[in-house]
Order: structure tokens, then C-alpha cells, then sequence
């Protein structure tokens, strides 16, 4: 976007974040969006997708990592039934937030990467740690969520924790304590901890068993550092997040098959 009347602008955000990350040799995770799949007509140049976007700023280093949010919320970020008859989409419309009507652009898990930073380990060596960054509400779809943090070939863990970026400047204060409480099933559903950073909401820091720690009040700058404890357990959640609603529905089906059965064979008597 450096053709834009804020192009000018966008690149001191860019320069003192990368300063910030340079100064304290510190990888730094930051929100933002992404304008894509520019094209130039005339001497009009064109981005055509807008994107929800997570990006990581390494030290002393001029490549620019992102994440683009791939469950996009409905009536929010996207417009439900935008192909459906023109009676259902006027009535999206009508509840839709005015985001939704110029919809964003979704990411794919397909080729989902991983953030890798460095870290040393207890006996002081340095190594590479991998990350996942589901943005905001995605954190509170399991199957999203596991999907991001298995590697589908060898059926392992391709991350060791969870950084959340989350907005919840649109939630009453009860609502942000129920969306800290849900964070807590991804880290025990998957064995990895968490740091989460919300916008008014509830930061936090959660280990792989679930349990919370250095919370931070809504509506309050502050700040907290904690060191992450990994765990490199995988678990059968992680390669089946599926089984347990779908064995759920089967042992439903089955004893609503052997009700009925068990009805016809012995009718109730006539009174």
C-alpha cells in the first residue's frame, strides 16, 4: 500500500515496530490487516482482499511473517447467504455489521505455517519453538484449533503453543470472562499452553492442563511475562477431534433404534 495517501504512514508503523523488536531482541506479535491480490489499471492500483491478519516481527531480520485468520466470524467479518435468493441476503444484510457487507478474505489450513521463533532450553542451548496464532474467535472452534496444531502427515504436534490475538472491545464484561473460560478446553483438548493478548478483554497466560495464570483485568492497560511450560504429549483428541460428537450421534441412533424395536416386539396392552 505504499502507493496510498497513507503509504507514508503504514511504513513508520512498519519501521518502529521492527525497531521495537530489534531493540529488545525480542520476536514481537502484532494485528493487523493485509490488503491482497493487487492489480494495476491505468495508474489505479488495486487490492481487491482485505484480510485479518497476525504478523510476527523477528530481530534483526527484514522478513515479515503472517498469519491470515481463516474462520471469519458471520454477520461480523463475512456476509451468511450472500449467494442465497435476494429476500435471505437482504435479511443478512439487515443484521449484518457494516464489515460484513464488504466481506474479508479467509486463510486456508491447507498451507497453514507455523511461527517459529528462537528460545534456549533449561540446559542452555538455543533451538526453534513453533507457534500457532488462531485470531480472536477462531479460538473458540476445537476443530479449528486442532487442525492448526497437528501435522496431518506424521499425526504429531507441528506447534508447542498457542499465541491468541483476540478483540473483545464488543463484549460485555461477562462475555469476556465466558471467552477466557472456553480457551481453557484448547489447551487441555490439545496438551499446549497459551499466551493470549485481548484488546478490553481478559489476558492471560494458560498451561496444557488447563490452568490460568497472570490474568489481567478488562479495560485496563497492563502487562505480564511468564515463561511457558511445553509439553509435548499428543493427544487422541488432536488426531480425532471429531470422534466423540460422532460417537455421541451413534449411540443415540442406537438406542433410539432399540426403543422403538423394543416397542414393537412388546406392544403396551389396550386400556
Amino acid at each position: 500500500m505504499a502507493r496510498s495517501p497513507v503509504g507514508t504512514l503504514l511504513s513508520s508503523y512498519y519501521s518502529r515496530l521492527q525497531s521495537i523488536a530489534n531493540r529488545y531482541d525480542s520476536a514481537l506479535l502484532v494485528g493487523g490487516a493485509a490488503v491482497t491480490a493487487w492489480s494495476t489499471t491505468g495508474s489505479r492500483h488495486i487490492g481487491s482482499e482485505i484480510r485479518n491478519s497476525a504478523y510476527l516481527f523477528i530481530p534483526n531480520s527484514n522478513e515479515l511473517k503472517r498469519y491470515d485468520k481463516v474462520r471469519l466470524v458471520p454477520f461480523s467479518e463475512r456476509l451468511p447467504f450472500a449467494d442465497g435468493p435476494l429476500w435471505l441476503r437482504s435479511l443478512a444484510t439487515f443484521l449484518a455489521a457494516g464489515r460484513a457487507i464488504q466481506p474479508l478474505h479467509p486463510g486456508t489450513l491447507e498451507f497453514l505455517k507455523p511461527f517459529e521463533i528462537p528460545y534456549k532450553t533449561p540446559t542452555g542451548a538455543t533451538t526453534n519453538v513453533k507457534f500457532v496464532t488462531p485470531i480472536c474467535l477462531e479460538n473458540v472452534d476445537p476443530i479449528v484449533v486442532a487442525r492448526m496444531l497437528r501435522d496431518a502427515r506424521i499425526g504429531a504436534k507441528r506447534a508447542s503453543f498457542i499465541a491468541n490475538l483476540s478483540n473483545d472491545g464488543w463484549f460485555a464484561d461477562q462475555q469476556k470472562h465466558q471467552h477466557l473460560q472456553l480457551l481453557v478446553f484448547r489447551c487441555i483438548e490439545n496438551r499446549v499452553p497459551m499466551a493470549r493478548s485481548s484488546n478490553t478483554g481478559l489476558s492471560a497466560f494458560i498451561d496444557s492442563t488447563g490452568r490460568i495464570a497472570e490474568t489481567l483485568r478488562p479495560n485496563q492497560p497492563d502487562a505480564a511475562v511468564r515463561q511457558l511450560e511445553l509439553d509435548d504429549r499428543v493427544t487422541l483428541y488432536m488426531n480425532y477431534p471429531d470422534w466423540l460428537p460422532i460417537a455421541a450421534l451413534i449411540v443415540v441412533g442406537i438406542l433410539i433404534a432399540a426403543t422403538i424395536a423394543s416397542h414393537f416386539r412388546n406392544p403396551r396392552p389396550n386400556t
